[in-house]
């Protein structure tokens, strides 16, 4: 029941803030601390009972809802929540806004449980409505045009995964994870419906070519820049829980690929941050680049590159999150958080950069240089970037608020701690993709 009360707590708050304006910031924000209590309460009682055999720490079922807990959803869950609490600094005075942050922040946290793919599929469209709203509430007046690319593309990538879906269903009869991986398909079906999946995380995620929807959204504010956080990390947790695990074939098959998408990835997401003169412009490109690194790593059929990827899905969301909102307010803060994007060492970025090329090049040396290069690329348009800041910038600077300097600071604080004590963030999950990668190949 504790899983179901995660994803219903931020639900029923959002339907009750139209009746509490007065209060909406300190009752979403309540309900954001109590959820998170939830999450590390569920982890902390599923880690105590659970043994070696167990799969799942948590689970709770009702028909076609199956939520499940592993040390993969807690990691992302806490993020997501982190992300939410972020939103709702950006959104304060804001009862209507309020309330399209926690629709959005109960799809996620559905979507991060599920692990039955109809539901998975449920919440993907669930999470993009309230979205779509919430985007185009806090858009700059008459700029609707990247709001609709968002909901043309993610309504794309919604298309692409139901039918992925009903196709498994038809030759499986379920949509069971746990049934779906003692069930072997034939290698052409598993290719086309793997096929499926991989666009439309790719959408998610984004890649070159299916990137476009992201830089303008990103570039409307730092809501924009958090909610893309949020949907990365969708896109990459579906390539972690479902494609990786049940389409082991399809996925070596079609690693050459991926590895091709991740390269172009990463080159043409730095050259077009290097070409940019609006901050938030340039860090948009960047994450193009660092998720065309994170896709090579996901198909790279090594431990290291994968929990490489893990560590960069929290770090570089935060990472962004925390660069938007002192953009133009408070200038150390903004270069710290360009230092973390770029990969220095001692901060999180760098961890998960390091695990990630060590483990490509176990398995793809040529491809990890290529991705190297995003480092080298990285340092190039950060520090031009940092010298448009500081050294030409003609606009005065506005004053940080101290909610949003306790935002930063903390965002601070994790980056440091995952960056010196990275042991802490991977044992949560090491063991998660031992087994699932295990059970996939088995």
């Amino acid at each position: 029941m504790i899983l179901l009360a995660i994803f219903l707590l931020p639900l029923i708050v959002a339907f009750l803030l139209p009746f509490l304006p007065r209060y909406s910031g300190l009752v979403s924000l309540a309900s954001i601390l109590v959820i998170a209590a939830l999450t590390l309460s569920a982890y902390s009682i599923g880690e105590s009972s659970s043994s070696l055999e167990d799969v799942w720490l948590m689970e709770f079922k009702r028909g076609w809802l199956y939520f499940a807990l592993d040390g993969l959803s807690f990691v992302l869950l806490l993020t997501s929540q982190l992300l939410g609490a972020l939103s709702l600094v950006t959104v304060w005075q804001n009862a209507r806004q309020q309330m399209f942050l926690l629709l959005t922040l109960s799809g996620t946290i559905g979507l991060l449980l599920s692990i039955d793919l109809l539901a998975f599929f449920i919440f993907w469209e669930i999470m993009l409505l309230p979205t779509y709203f919430w985007v185009l509430s806090a858009g700059k007046e008459g700029k609707s045009f990247p709001v609709l690319q968002f909901i043309i593309f993610t309504q794309a990538s919604g298309l692409l995964l139901l039918g992925s879906v009903v196709a498994l269903l038809t030759l499986t009869g379920t949509t069971n994870l746990n049934q779906l991986l003692s069930i072997e398909l034939s290698q052409a079906a598993e290719l086309w419906i793997a096929s499926g999946f991989i666009i439309a995380f790719l959408i998610k995620f984004p890649i070159f070519p299916f990137h476009v929807w992201m830089p303008s959204l990103f570039a409307e504010s730092a809501l924009g820049a958090i909610i893309s956080g949020l949907l990365l990390k969708t896109g990459a947790y579906g390539f972690l829980r479902f494609v990786l695990p049940l389409f082991p074939k399809a996925s070596m098959q079609l690693s050459s690929l991926m590895m091709f998408l991740g390269a172009a990835s990463v080159l043409y997401g730095a050259l077009l941050a290097f070409s940019q003169k609006n901050p938030a412009k340039v860090f948009a490109y960047s994450i193009i680049s660092h998720a065309g690194l994170m896709l090579m790593g996901l198909f790279s059929d090594h431990q290291l590159a994968l929990n490489g990827v893990i560590v960069l899905m929290v770090t570089q969301a935060i990472a962004t999150a925390g660069f938007m909102m002192s953009l133009n307010k408070h200038l150390g803060f903004s270069l710290f958080f360009a230092m973390a994007s770029l990969g220095l060492p001692g901060l999180g970025n760098f961890v998960g950069e390091w695990l990630l090329l060590f483990g490509l090049f176990q398995s793809y040396p040529q491809m990890a240089v290529l991705g190297s290069l995003s480092l080298i690329l990285g340092a190039a348009y950060f520090l031009k970037m940092l010298t448009q800041i500081y050294y030409e910038r003609r606009e005065a600077m506005t004053s940080i608020s101290r909610m949003r300097f306790s935002a930063c600071l903390s965002i601070a604080v994790l980056l440091l701690w995952i960056g010196l004590f990275p042991a802490d963030l991977l044992d949560l999950t090491t063991q998660v993709w031992r087994e699932d990668i295990s059970r996939g190949a088995s």
